[in-house]
Parts: structure tokens; C-alpha cells; sequence
């Protein structure tokens, strides 16, 4: 399981956090492009990786045509059906591509949500049960909606 406890570079982001650090966090093809000065120039598995980390990003949207997603990941339009293809083998996006009807389709993604401000808590790197998560959330109870309503608020 993922932790920032664990990462070597956690402590670097935290001390330092750079432009590119910012823009693989949380920023998009159009940021990149906005902000290529600032950045420099990425390399190619550069580029894929934060077009994968774009179409997660929106893929709440559903649907998109080849157009929109060509102009989203500042693609040629050659390149779509390649460069989903590939992004698709990844367990952090599932999407359906129809070439006849030149649409994409988002099933999921992963969450691109990082820790901003310190370490998560030490209960973080702890495997979770269901036992455990009804305890947590008091399951059966009135109390767990608003329970977890805070916690996902904080």
C-alpha cells in the first residue's frame, strides 16, 4: 500500500515542491502548455503520463468525442486510437474507445488526490477490514452518514 511515510521523496516534496512536482500532481496538458517556460521540455513517457493524468482528471464527463479529446491532450488526430490504446492497459483508467463512433467512453479512474501537508496518519499504512471500516463509520448507527460526511470534509 501506498504511503508518503514510506516515500523517500516525501520529504522533498514538502520542502521543496517544483513546478514539474506541481504539475504531475495536479495539473494538465493545457497547464504544461501554458507553463512550458517554467517547466522545460518533458520527454515522451513525460507526456503520456501526465495525458493519462489529464483524462483522469475528466473522466466524470463520460463521454467524449475524438475532437475534444484531441484537443484535451494536445494530440494529433492520428495519434488518438494509439495513444488511448495505451493509456487503457493501465489499472488507473478504464475507458471503452469507438473508432465507428469516434467517442470515448470513461468507465473509472483512480483518485489523482496526493497528501499536500505532512504524512497521513500512521492508521493510513494499517491493511483495512470491513470490520474495521464499519467500527470506524459505526455502521448501523444514525450517526455514521454524518460521521463520515466530516471525515471526508477534513
Amino acid at each position: 500500500m501506498y504511503s508518503i511515510l514510506f516515500n523517500d521523496y516525501g520529504k522533498i516534496w514538502r520542502e521543496s515542491p517544483t513546478a514539474v512536482n506541481e504539475l504531475f500532481a495536479f495539473g494538465t496538458i493545457a497547464d504544461y502548455k501554458a507553463n512550458k517556460q517554467l517547466i522545460g521540455p518533458l520527454d515522451e513517457n513525460q507526456l503520456l503520463k501526465l495525458r493519462q493524468l489529464t483524462l483522469m482528471s475528466v473522466v466524470k464527463q463520460g463521454l467524449m468525442t475524438f475532437d475534444q479529446v484531441s484537443m484535451l491532450l494536445d494530440l494529433d488526430y492520428n495519434d488518438i486510437i494509439k495513444t488511448l490504446t495505451v493509456l487503457a492497459r493501465s489499472p488507473l483508467l478504464e475507458l471503452e474507445i469507438d473508432e465507428l463512433g469516434q467517442t470515448v467512453k470513461f468507465i473509472r479512474a483512480s483518485s489523482r488526490d496526493i497528501w499536500v501537508q505532512g504524512d497521513p496518519s500512521p492508521s493510513f499504512t494499517k491493511p483495512i477490514t470491513i470490520e474495521l471500516l464499519q467500527k470506524e463509520l459505526n455502521y448501523g448507527n444514525d450517526a455514521s452518514t454524518p460521521k463520515l460526511k466530516r471525515r471526508l470534509e477534513s
